[in-house]
């Protein structure tokens, strides 16, 4: 552990020698096997010759604890002592004194004293209070400070000193108690305001209670007359008790007025009395202007230029201030600042103008406001200048005005500058053939102008300027290689307005190297039908701008040209067995002109009338509740279709599945779905139909039908000729529905005819026959339908009934 020591070295007498100053250096680092004496730091010590002693001019180092005990460390004390007899001196420690010594109160100032009990001096001094944790204060000449105390409470300093790199120790704190400090009032008998030759009593009261010596003042001066007395008394009050003030009128704001600016006026009175009422006199009016009891101060709006005078008097009772001396306010005419606009000339889209708003007046300081009218925005301001610069970038008229600002003066507003734009006239690169040419094409760049004016035209390739292309409409390329890929743009100059157009946008324009395979394809998926359209489409990535030919038949088309077009594509309209065979094409473009390869050959096939046919997954009759798929395919084609679904020759569009996939589901089934069903299917552009499938019935017979279809007479056997009767009978209403069948005919029908007559919801069958065997069912107007009912007429020999179907089966059997 290191410890600081002071060290006082001074004469011996038996060690006392003339002559110039001797040197003991000990700057050294001594090691012992001690572990007190581990490391010492000494700094050179210069011992000089005096009159009476010998002086040290480094007095401190470090030493470390025990540091005379180890050997080393007795050596050194051993040399210092040869020559000087060693002071050891223990860190000092401060004391800090507090002037007055007394009670201290609010607003007292204490001087506090940081006293060292030392010789030494160059000491610089640190204050710390308690509350804070940085220093008051350091100063290296004086050791003490002065505080003045504001609040009540206890606070508490403490100091410490520094000489070198050497601290003291921190003193103990001091601790200063302030009380609040007792205020004295002044209490008035009668009253504060009181009549000639009234007594008036005037009392000092102190708070605490203690005894006190009393001291009076009338406006701030000492009356002697009172002198130590805590009563003072006026036996009869004049107007002399009371000196007459003289008011003072204070203007804001101080700086120019301009017409049309509101001034604050204040009549400002020295005095501690209240109660008084202000009066305000213009000199060229012989009226006050206004009266207040409660205030001082009155605004002013100035409306003419020139110069006005102003003062205010005072009244308090029956007593009057003087008059203030009058204040002079100088008005001048509210200035209009007015808006240049550089350049004077037609203005056009990407231009760049300048507004000045102009201000004549010597005065400055001002700051600048401009408004756009539409929209109506404000739209900078700029405390140092008068001018901004607005890039226009749309046609049409755009107005600009401008305001200024001093202080919290504002002139009129400007004149509105009106800017008409006119739109810049646009550049257009034009590429033919196409932007996408083949190497040894020749391509063809028009600058387009718009406006028709005569214009000189400058070309850039990668933004460069092409020298060779100079003024001229048009640039040519005649053959194009992979060097000339790149941007192109252009633009056009005049000596007139608008002297340059904006530059158009750049056309990319690449070379490619190989020379271009279209690809043929068709419209259909497999074989064309005969009444069919075919559409070829011979396709090509690269750019536009091709015509195309069209081959057929030969072994080399190059021999057989079968027609060309201005478009993709080629229609065979109505396919009969003649067009089937193979197709190739090519295309070209430009003058002279450039051909593609020809395209792979393409077989068109041909073949007859495309048929739908239907099935069912499960047999015709079905229980509510059932799931059943349709099927529905093209014979000898299974690509490219889409199915249409029909029940009862109407077409599905509520629960019908248009897709290629040819199969509709019913689940779960329910009674409204009984009927019969086919399809149909189509494909193309314009759209190729099959012919109508096979019928198919799909028969749904129900737990609890809504009605019942009834037979009567209600037994197994009829004969032919016999007289049937079938009626839609149930819990609900019968109206609305009616009889409706199904027979080997393939057809729907209602059940009515030369042989049958419908009447309501019942059919009446005069003589039954064989062409009567058929599916019955009632059905309502709104789709709703019963359970259906199988009826079989049929000659039989045998008087053995036949065995019921699923469903309710009637068998009727012919007299032999």
């Amino acid at each position: 552990m290191k410890v600081s020591i002071t060290v006082n070295i001074q004469r011996k007498e038996s060690h006392q020698r003339a002559g110039s100053p001797s040197q003991l250096c000990l700057n050294q680092e001594l090691h012992s096997q001690s572990s007190v004496c581990s490391v010492v730091y000494w700094q050179c010590l210069h011992i000089y010759w005096c009159p009476s002693y010998w002086e040290l001019n480094a007095t401190e180092f470090e030493i470390s604890s025990g540091f005379n005990k180890c050997k080393e460390g007795k050596e050194v004390l051993k040399s210092l002592l040869l020559y000087s007899s060693l002071q050891i001196l223990e860190k000092p420690k401060p004391a800090v004194r507090v002037e007055p010594q007394s009670t201290v109160y609010t607003g007292d100032t204490v001087t506090l004293i940081c006293e060292l009990q030392t010789s030494l001096t160059g000491w610089t001094f640190y204050w710390l209070k308690t509350s804070q944790s940085e220093p008051l204060t350091a100063d290296e000449n004086t050791n003490t400070i002065s505080v003045t105390v504001s609040n009540t409470g206890t606070a508490e300093y403490k100091c410490a000193a520094r000489r070198g790199e050497t601290n003291t120790h921190y003193s103990d704190p001091v601790k200063i108690t302030v009380r609040e400090r007792p205020k004295a009032e002044v209490k008035v008998q009668p009253a504060e305001q009181v009549f000639i030759t009234e007594r008036v009593t005037l009392t000092c009261d102190i708070e605490g209670g203690d005894v006190w010596s009393y001291e009076w003042f009338k406006n701030n001066k000492h009356l002697s007359e009172a002198e130590r007395r805590k009563k003072y008394q006026i036996s009869n009050v004049d107007q002399s008790d009371e000196e007459k003030p003289k008011p003072a009128v204070r203007v804001e704001p101080q700086s120019t007025v301009y017409t049309g600016d509101t001034v604050t006026l204040i009549c400002e009175l020295q005095t501690s009395l209240t109660g008084w009422t202000f009066y305000w006199l213009k000199t060229s009016q012989s009226e006050p202007l206004t009266a207040d009891e409660n205030t001082n101060t009155i605004s002013v709006t100035v409306s003419n230029r020139g110069t006005e005078e102003y003062k205010c008097i005072a009244r308090r009772g029956e007593t009057d201030t003087h008059y203030s001396d009058p204040v002079k306010i100088t008005v001048r005419e509210t200035p209009k600042p007015a808006v240049r606009v550089e350049p004077q000339s037609t203005v056009y889209t990407g231009d760049t103008v300048t507004l000045i708003c102009e201000l004549q007046t010597s005065l400055t300081g001002w700051t600048f406001f401009w408004f756009k009218k539409s929209p109506s925005a404000q739209l900078t301001f700029d405390e140092n200048t008068n001018t901004i610069s607005v890039t226009v970038s749309n046609r049409g008229t755009e107005e600009y005005k401008c305001a200024a600002r001093r202080g919290e003066t504002d002139t009129d507003y400007s004149d509105q500058v009106k800017i008409t734009v006119r739109e810049r006239p646009k550049a257009e690169v034009k590429v033919q053939p196409a932007e996408q040419a083949f190497i040894t094409e020749r391509v063809t760049l028009t600058c387009d102008i718009e406006g028709g004016d005569v214009w000189s035209y400058e070309w850039f390739k990668n933004n460069n300027r092409l020298s060779e292309a100079e003024r001229r409409k048009t640039y040519q390329i005649s053959n194009v290689d992979q060097s000339d890929e790149g941007d192109y743009s252009c633009k056009g100059t005049k000596s007139t307005e608008p002297r340059y157009s904006e530059t158009s946008a750049a056309v990319r324009v690449t070379g490619l190297a190989v020379r271009p395979k279209p690809k043929l394809t068709s419209s259909l998926k497999g074989a064309a039908l005969t009444g069919n359209s075919v559409i070829l489409d011979c396709r090509l990535d690269e750019s536009a701008g091709w015509t195309s030919y069209w081959f057929k038949h030969t072994q080399n088309p190059q021999n057989e040209i079968k027609t060309k077009t201005h478009t993709y594509s080629y229609t065979i309209r109505s396919v009969s067995v003649s067009d089937e065979g193979q197709y190739w094409c090519r295309a070209a473009r430009g003058n002279p002109a450039y051909y593609t390869q020809y395209s792979d050959a393409l077989w068109v096939n041909v073949s007859g009338a495309a048929q739908a046919v239907l099935n069912v997954s499960l047999q015709s009759w079905l229980t509510e509740g059932d799931s059943v798929t349709l099927h529905c395919e093209v014979r000898d084609s299974s690509t490219g279709w889409t199915f249409s679904w029909y029940r009862d020759d109407e077409e599905l569009l509520s629960d019908s599945r248009r897709e290629a996939g040819g199969s509709f589901t019913l689940s779960p089934a329910a009674l409204n779905h009984s009927g019969v069903y086919k399809c149909r299917a189509k494909r193309g552009e314009p759209a190729f139909h099959t012919q109508d499938s096979n019928t198919q019935p799909l028969w749904i017979t129900g737990t609890s039908p809504p009605v019942s279809l009834i037979i009567s007479p209600s037994r197994t056997q009829h004969f032919i000729t016999d007289r049937l009767s079938l009626s839609c009978e149930g819990q609900s209403e019968s109206t609305g529905w009616r009889v409706r069948r199904y027979t080997h005919s393939g057809k729907v029908s209602d059940c009515s005819s030369d042989r049958r007559s419908a009447t309501g919801s019942t059919c009446n069958i005069s003589s039954v026959s064989t062409s009567d065997t058929g599916v019955y069912w009632c059905q309502s107007d709104s789709g709703g339908r019963s359970s259906p009912l199988n009826v079989t007429v049929h000659k039989l020999i045998s008087g053995a009934p036949q065995k019921k179907k699923k469903g309710r089966e009637v068998t009727t059997t012919q007299r032999t």
